[in-house]
């Protein structure tokens, strides 16, 4: 089963991922987002950059590759996915492209942990909503619902953030099996 955390930004997804790696011995696929747009803001001497549509679909099939050789068969946890993405682009560009939605109709299923954005918000050159981040958390979840998908909220600071995440877990593959 791939378990991906997701939800608005400095929401803990990154920590999280790690102490559940570590407590579980299940691999991370990291965020590609991140680690694409510093790469973009060190080539075009543009700090902090600011991503364009192309940038997006270029993320889009970026992460359609990590996916690739996951297993269904195996945990596996993504530091965000698709639905990142799709929510990025319909706040700065509207309806997405069909390039997302062709994506999202063939990947593998995943359940998802909301990170509610209960966390202090850390500053990073690549965030952009210190205010916003509750309003950003509602238009995740609400996208969850109207796709369906198989999701729980993790809330909570440090320790019982990732206890919460566990028992999330632990409960959701109960119900699986």
């Amino acid at each position: 089963m791939i378990w991906v955390l997701t939800g608005p930004e400095s929401s803990g997804k990154t920590t999280l991922a790690q102490a559940l790696s570590e407590r579980l011995r299940w691999p991370v696929l990291p965020e590609l987002a991140r680690g694409y747009l510093t790469q973009r803001a060190m080539n075009t001497a543009q700090e902090p950059y600011r991503y364009r549509p192309s940038d997006l679909i270029a993320l889009v099939r970026a992460q359609q590759v990590l996916e690739a050789p996951v297993d269904e068969t195996e945990h596996c946890i993504l530091d965000t996915d698709l639905l990142t993405l799709t929510t990025w682009w319909q706040e700065k560009y509207g309806p997405v492209p069909a390039l997302f939605n062709e994506a999202w109709s063939s990947q593998l299923p995943r359940f998802y942990l909301l990170c509610r954005p209960d966390l202090p918000w850390e500053m990073d050159p690549l965030r952009e909503n210190p205010q916003d981040r509750e309003r950003l958390f509602g238009l995740y979840e609400q996208q969850l619902r109207r796709r369906g998908c198989q999701y729980a909220i993790c809330d909570g600071a440090g320790t019982s953030r990732a206890e919460n995440a566990l028992a999330i877990i632990r409960q959701a593959r109960e119900t699986q099996n």
